[in-house]
């Protein structure tokens, strides 16, 4: 067999994994040391039968059992919880007393990612493209040689366990567990992003969205309801102006323009319109307030229905893994091992949901000012410079698209939830519900019903609130109910309805 050498690229990626502070001899050549390893394994001779270009043969056995014993020494840490191997981006090792080096967050890369993964799993960012631009529009975040960060890197991120706290290495046979690290997310969050990229296909990044026209996807056209694109055009001073424009074939405004300060002032005046008055807030932060107490007890009560389920996947994993010992079939072995981990993967959740019930990831008033903020003025978070900002106030303050006319600007939009209640609650149009019950607290009238079936619907609730019926008066209703009853194709008195007064 011939000789195996290290390639130089190879050798600088394995050069941070070596220790550079040595004591007493100095290291022999590694790169001379490594190939010769991989020769003897390759071609599956004895280590004394090494060819003498890679050194003394003891060297090379040395340096593997030491490897080797390293390696198990990884995989033990790693089976307690603990990152053996290099620090992802977002954290970096600090030693404690009891644990030896564990991570912890490197800041500021390790909020960019967590905004990024809580992005995406809530919908703010609906593409790994997004994900992408959002990251390169941070200068702080590392980028290659040609000043971009990479699809696949962007992927690892997304789909890496470690960012929210838990560790794995399948090659080593070790399975999802909780890791001794704190998350930059919790492992529900986690979830809810595997489930979008396994929903939801990979789209390619397009050049052409930027800030320039951040209304670009969100703004349709008034005759034929496809979305307005936008371009710049150069007239003869070399000036540039912005357009948006509608290019569908079919639509009557097809190629006609629309200045792009004219659309975006009159979107600005839009949101402006939104505002809501500092004494309606304090309404809001009322109800709001009453709204998060009830919450918080009910958070309470769930904690047991979590606990009861931890239970009752845990007496499933040991009743599948009682049947995949005593299966024969390997298949069918394999099927109950998959059952297995998913259980696992359900009971981490599980027990992640019922340490965090009834505990507020921040304080009533802080996350309250922090969405105020937004409701009072939506327009000063649209000014931003950021695209990712201005498409936030978009989704944030919008159920739907807008629809935009040539001649008569903006129709009326499709509000947000939060916005159409904060309207509701201005203009006065609500009511207050029944203090009790589902019946009205008025007397009905008279329900006649043309069929020959005797109603079922049950009498009212309540029976107190009833006007008393003489007795003499009620004999006189059961014989006029009798007579009509013996009385084919006769109109029957619904039986909840209340009795006529003369």
């Amino acid at each position: 067999m011939s000789e195996f050498w290290l390639s130089e690229a190879q050798f600088e990626r394995l050069r941070p994994l070596l220790p550079d502070k040595v004591r007493g001899v100095g290291r022999v050549d590694d790169r001379r040391v490594i190939s010769g390893i991989i020769h003897v394994l390759k071609s599956g001779g004895r280590w004394v039968d090494a060819p003498t270009c890679y050194g003394p043969r003891k060297t090379l056995y040395n340096r593997f059992v030491r490897w080797a014993a390293t390696r198990n020494r990884m995989e033990a840490r790693l089976r307690q919880g603990y990152w053996p191997f290099i620090a992802c981006l977002g954290y970096r090792y600090e030693r404690f007393e009891g644990h030896g080096k564990l991570l912890v967050r490197d800041e500021p890369f390790a909020s960019i990612i967590q905004e990024a993964l809580e992005g995406y799993a809530s919908g703010r960012f609906q593409t790994q493209a997004e994900v992408k631009r959002f990251f390169e529009a941070r200068p702080e975040f590392p980028r290659n040689a040609k000043g971009e960060v990479r699809n696949q890197y962007v992927n690892e991120i997304l789909t890496h366990p470690l960012y929210a706290g838990m560790v794995q290495r399948p090659e080593w046979g070790v399975s999802l567990r909780k890791g001794k690290h704190d998350g930059l997310i919790d492992f529900a969050t986690f979830e809810k992003v595997q489930a979008r990229l396994k929903g939801r296909a990979y789209a390619p990044a397009r050049p052409d969205i930027s800030a320039d026209f951040p209304l670009r996807g969100a703004v349709c056209c008034a005759d034929c309801e496809r979305p307005l694109t936008a371009s710049w055009s150069r007239s003869k001073t070399g000036d540039r102006h912005g357009y948006y424009m509608c290019f569908n074939r079919a639509c009557v405004s097809r190629g006609k323009s629309i200045r792009r300060a004219e659309i975006e002032g009159q979107f600005e005046q839009l949101l402006e319109g939104l505002e809501a008055s500092p004494s309606l807030v304090k309404i809001v932060k009322a109800m709001f307030r009453d709204g998060w107490e009830l919450q918080r007890k009910q958070a309470h009560k769930s904690a047991a229905v979590f606990r009861r389920a931890i239970e009752a996947a845990d007496e499933e994993i040991a009743r599948l893994v009682n049947r995949a010992v005593a299966a024969t079939n390997e298949s069918v072995a394999a099927a109950y091992e998959r059952r297995i981990d998913a259980l696992e993967r359900e009971k981490l959740v599980l027990a992640e949901r019922c340490g965090n019930s009834g505990q507020p990831v921040r304080p009533f008033d802080e996350m309250f000012e922090l969405a105020m903020q937004f409701v009072l003025k939506p327009s000063n978070l649209w000014k931003s410079e950021r695209l990712e900002d201005k498409q936030t106030v978009i989704k944030l303050a919008f159920a739907d698209r807008l629809s935009y006319s040539r001649n008569r600007g903006f129709r009326t939009p499709k509000t947000s939830k939060v916005f159409r209640m904060l309207e509701a609650a201005k203009t006065g149009n609500f009511r207050m519900a029944e203090r009790e019950g589902f019946e009205p607290s008025i007397q009905l009238p008279v329900c006649r019903i043309s069929s020959a079936v005797l109603s079922t619907t049950q009498p009212p609730l309540r029976r107190g609130n009833r006007i008393p019926v003489p007795v003499r008066d009620r004999m006189r209703i059961a014989g006029e109910r009798a007579a009509l009853a013996s009385s084919s194709g006769a109109r029957k008195l619904c039986p909840c309805a209340p009795p006529q007064t003369h």
